[in-house]
């Protein structure tokens, strides 16, 4: 009898959402694929895309159900349970990417990545000798690239690979942090990482800015935890200074740690202000390693601004797939700025 319960638990709570959630994924690429004919040629190849990411993003997260349900109910063994299982998921998540990323030649939107790797091996800087409107993030890695590997293909496909492989590790670190089981941690980790940098296997800056702004949301969550470690600080510290430098559309994330000081604990105040200081320093570092002076960034964005900063106009003027993943992006930064706030306001209600 408790191993027909095993099961059945197992089966309800492991299989049962990854069913369901399989069957949206379905729905959704289907339906992208069969209205994508009565269409024009662009929104053809935007219905293919969005089939293409429903179904990788879903398969990930139908993944974590299954693994965290299969471990956590059945649990077959301890190896399922030991947090080095990590490790090994970070290496074939760099081979996953550095594998795909050279299979494939990125070099859509006007080829900036490549063009950025040829300016800087040639010695040319941003705004001196050449026009840029990218990251300082993203501009950083391909200039550390170029350098490190040589201008080749590969180079802007290792440093993703790395860039993923490390990252895994410090979201399950920081899901571990948070309390949440080992199991289920890993299968969030691999459901964020094939959705993102497995999903696009070469350095961008669209993925690369989702990652960090996961990242920064896992900090702030750690640093409401009580305890007594700066490792989550300084987690908090790098993660706010990468979306500082990251893609702007990423900027709304910034509001999250504004959730840290909802709180009469001078301690952490303190913390929070030295940590956000410590990441503005971070920040200035990484425009500079890029070639790309803090007040220069600024004025491109500004400029940048004058024509595409009317967020209204541009989704007016955006066909229906861009609008509704710019809408879902928006939910999804107000949601991470709204839960860390609640949870913050909740445990603090008494000092108050």
């Amino acid at each position: 009898m408790p191993e027909d319960k095993t099961r059945k638990g197992y089966l309800g709570w492991g299989a049962g959402p990854a069913l369901r959630v399989a069957v949206v994924a379905t729905a959704i690429a289907a339906v992208s694929l069969r209205i994508r004919n009565s269409l024009a040629p662009v929104g053809r190849l935007e219905a293919v895309v969005i089939a293409e990411y429903s179904f990788i993003i879903f398969v990930a997260i139908a993944f974590a159900a299954l693994y965290a349900g299969f471990a956590e109910r059945v649990r077959p063994g301890k190896i399922l349970e030991f947090p080095g299982l990590i490790l090994p998921t970070a290496a074939l998540l760099f081979c996953g990417v550095y594998k795909l990323g050279m299979h494939q030649f990125g070099g859509f939107d006007e080829d900036l990545l490549v063009h950025a790797g040829t300016f800087y091996a040639q010695g040319l800087k941003p705004y001196i000798d050449f026009h840029c409107t990218m990251p300082p993030l993203f501009m950083a890695c391909i200039r550390f690239a170029v350098n490190l590997f040589g201008l080749r293909w590969a180079a802007f496909t290792l440093i993703p690979a790395t860039f993923s492989a490390l990252t895994s590790v410090w979201i399950f670190a920081l899901l571990r942090r948070c309390s949440m089981p080992r199991s289920w941690a890993l299968a969030v980790t691999v459901a964020v990482e094939m959705s993102t940098m497995l999903a696009i296997p070469f350095w961008w800056y669209n993925n690369s800015s989702s990652i960090v702004v996961v990242l920064l949301f896992l900090s702030v969550l750690a640093c409401m935890q009580r305890q007594e470690s700066l490792l989550p600080w300084i987690s908090f510290s790098i993660s706010l200074a990468m979306v500082l430098t990251a893609k702007p559309n990423a900027a709304p994330a910034c509001l999250m740690p504004l959730a840290l000081l909802v709180t009469r604990d001078k301690t952490r105040w303190v913390k929070a202000l030295s940590a956000g200081v410590g990441a503005l320093g971070l920040a200035a570092f990484i425009c500079f390693a890029a070639q790309m002076p803090p007040a220069d960034v600024l004025h491109s964005y500004a400029e940048v601004a004058k024509l595409r900063g009317k967020p209204f106009l541009l989704l007016r003027e955006m066909g229906w797939p861009d609008k509704q993943f710019q809408i879902l992006f928006i939910c999804a930064s107000a949601l991470c700025f709204a839960a860390p706030l609640a949870i913050s306001l909740k445990r603090n209600a008494r000092r108050w």
